[in-house]
């Protein structure tokens, strides 16, 4: 049995690795943080007898002890069910709100520590790389990395822009969306230039911010057990997507196509990988028109599917795979323990 931790909104790339496990004659179960509190069938018993595990969902029962391999894919956020019907206004609507997420992380802990002798791809406590810690370690592999300050001083942003021309901020952590009634928000890289610098009052919350790279083009790259699956983007030939890709214009896209990485680079991606005991993830690259080739970040849980269609690398496939042999590893495994 694999079972696959994902999130209940959309998260195509699940569904086509899970076609492909089961075409592949594999055996698969998805369980959503978010069923977690929203489940018809959630069950755990634990006495001086014995302990056990199940979970219904969709009419499927799930041993979680016939679990051999577990895909940390993603998790998604709380939905908190028990407040539905109890006013926002109502003073102790927070303390409750943080009392019940505190409940189901407790429970999602006892999970995963359930299933920690398992096979895993994508281990939660390895799900949200540190930006800063995974630079760190990115220069300390060879890599050119940009120069990145985390101040909360507006003259301090001053002197960067001055020392650098142009710079951009960041989240430091990930990015975030925001809703407010039916309108939704998200969290961009974003150009700051002397006149945003300047509205801006003197003591901030802590920003990160980087030199601007004049980009030529950027890269994707999708990483598993080894191998480098990348694409080009040619995000600069768009003013919406130049500082930040993801600000996607669907009506006329960018430009990406298949790419190979030097040698060279992609020893640098495996190294940087193995050093932070990282499996698989999705790294972003970037091309300055000055010959330069500076790393970004990594997203263990990034989104692949944007890599996997249109440069026809079937990746989704390929994690099916990756999974199986994992399985069978694992049964190969417990058959020597036995």
């Amino acid at each position: 049995m694999i079972l696959i931790l994902s999130q209940r909104t959309i998260e195509p790339t699940t569904c086509r690795v899970m076609d492909w496990l089961r075409r592949l004659g594999a055996d698969c179960f998805r369980l959503n943080l978010q069923d977690l509190e929203d489940n018809d069938g959630l069950c755990m018993e634990l006495s001086n007898q014995d302990r056990r595990l199940h979970l219904t969902l969709d009419g499927q029962t799930v041993d979680l002890d016939a679990v051999r391999v577990v895909w940390f894919r993603r998790q998604g956020e709380l939905m908190l069910q028990g407040l539905k019907g109890i006013s926002r206004k109502n003073p102790l609507y927070g303390q409750m709100r943080d009392y019940m997420r505190r409940e189901i992380l407790g429970l999602r802990e006892y999970l995963y520590a359930y299933l920690d002798d398992k096979a895993w791809l994508s281990h939660p406590d390895r799900g949200d790389v540190n930006k800063l810690q995974c630079l760190q370690t990115a220069r300390r592999i060879g890599f050119d990395i940009p120069h990145t300050l985390v101040a909360n001083r507006k003259r301090l942003l001053q002197e960067h822009r001055a020392r650098h021309g142009a710079i951009i901020v960041k989240a430091i952590n990930e990015t975030y969306n925001f809703t407010l009634g039916e309108d939704g928000y998200a969290t961009y890289t974003t150009l700051l230039d002397e006149e945003r610098i300047e509205r801006l009052d003197d003591a901030l919350f802590p920003c990160l911010v980087q030199e601007a790279l004049d980009k030529a083009y950027e890269i994707r790259v999708f990483y598993l057990n080894g191998a480098c699956y990348s694409m080009a983007i040619f995000s600069q030939k768009d003013v919406q997507t130049s500082v930040d890709f993801r600000r996607y214009n669907l009506e006329d896209p960018n430009r990406t196509v298949p790419y190979r990485l030097p040698a060279e680079l992609e020893d640098k991606v495996r190294r940087l990988m193995e050093a932070m005991a990282l499996e698989t993830g999705s790294l972003d690259i970037v091309k300055t028109k000055d010959g330069r080739w500076v790393f970004l970040e990594v997203n263990p849980v990034g989104q692949f599917e944007m890599v996997s269609l249109p440069c026809n690398y079937q990746l989704e496939r390929k994690v099916a795979e990756f999974l199986i042999e994992k399985d069978r590893g694992y049964e190969r495994k417990e058959s020597k323990r036995a």
